[in-house]
């Protein structure tokens, strides 16, 4: 099975990123009640933040760039998915240029922030048709299943992100 790709509301990463950092953080507040030790107190999780850095490559760098920024600009969340971390909505709030394009290779570096909300309810549905640029994660995200309980149910599908708009997938 090939590698898949980095995907963010329909563009997918030629070559992912050669970095990627994940930052979590808790809001927290610590408590100094008189005569007695301080307690940290859990509110809620921040949402996490996904930094990386990359370079596209090939006579087309510039206008791989291009569209990378015609994503960026879109002002609107999608969902973000990549290999091994599953598929998550994240909104897309930095991308920068790092520096002049150099023997068709271009530097870049992006940030996105996690949104945070609730996912839709598991339906009684046994199958579902697959939305234009829908991969395997984001039809198992949208179900609250894994990856791997998705692929388990539909053996006959050989690449998790190349699905077809109306293509039938099993979800239960």
């Amino acid at each position: 099975m090939r590698q898949c790709q980095m995907r963010y509301a329909g563009y997918t990463w030629r070559h992912n990123p050669h970095t990627l950092s994940f930052e979590d953080e808790k809001n927290t507040v610590e408590l100094l009640p008189p005569f007695s030790s301080s307690d940290v107190r859990i509110f809620s999780d921040k949402p996490c933040v996904i930094k990386g850095e990359g370079e596209l490559f090939g006579e087309d760098c510039i206008e791989q760039y291009i569209r990378l920024k015609e994503v960026f600009s879109q002002r609107q969340e999608g969902l973000l998915s990549i290999e091994g971390l599953g598929s998550f909505y994240a909104a897309f709030v930095s991308l920068n240029l790092s520096a002049q394009p150099k023997d068709n290779v271009l530097s870049y570096s992006f940030v996105f922030r996690q949104k945070r909300f609730e996912k839709t309810p598991v339906t009684e549905e046994e199958y579902t048709a697959a939305q234009e640029d829908d991969t395997l994660w984001d039809i198992a995200y949208r179900f609250q299943k894994t990856v791997e309980e998705i692929i388990a149910l539909n053996p006959g599908i050989r690449f998790l992100d190349e699905l077809e708009e109306g293509e039938k997938v099993r979800v239960c």
